[in-house]
């Protein structure tokens, strides 16, 4: 007698919790727009520091400036640190912080967390900042991170892209 009302209820279960197939199959393919490039300058290394299976490279930035599109202004200030560089020349991931001011006086703060090698490093930037260039807080900014030659780096470049979608 129990078994006919526990049946129904258990199909409609796992009904419920079976796999949903995507019933939209279109593909929807980035569009990136270039947006800035900032050239930072970098300060004495610090560390590095000794990190199970590797090493952390913290690098301060001393200024830079800030050009593109969306963005013109000048660097005060930030620093990178590469979290586990590697024996085997890969960098686990890559933060970077830079804060300044627009030509037109406006306060920014751009947090940028990245992965890839010691060579150059691929990510997504976050914009803090106000006025007219608000609308860049709520935008993913794809950023490319490359040293110069030098060794070690006394300078970088930052690339950024806004990501938008066609369908």
């Amino acid at each position: 007698m129990h078994a006919a009302k526990i049946y129904p209820a258990l199909l409609a279960l796992f009904t419920m919790l079976r796999p949903v197939t995507a019933q939209n199959t279109t593909t929807v393919t980035p569009v990136l727009t270039p947006v800035f490039t900032a050239q930072v300058f970098l300060g004495a290394l610090v560390g590095p520091i000794s990190i199970y299976g590797g090493a952390q490279i913290v690098e301060p930035i001393t200024h830079g400036s800030i050009n593109g599109t969306a963005l013109n202004g000048t660097i005060s200030a930030g620093g990178a640190a590469a979290i586990g560089v590697y024996a085997n020349q890969t960098v686990h991931k890559t933060f970077v912080e830079v804060w300044g001011k627009t030509d037109d006086g406006m306060p920014f703060f751009v947090q940028v967390n990245g992965i890839g090698g010691v060579t150059g490093q691929f990510g997504s930037a976050s914009v803090t900042i106000g006025g007219r260039y608000a609308y860049l807080e709520n935008q993913f900014i794809l950023v490319s991170l490359t040293d110069n030659e030098a060794n070690p780096p006394t300078a970088a470049t930052i690339q950024g892209w806004l990501v938008s979608r066609t369908a």
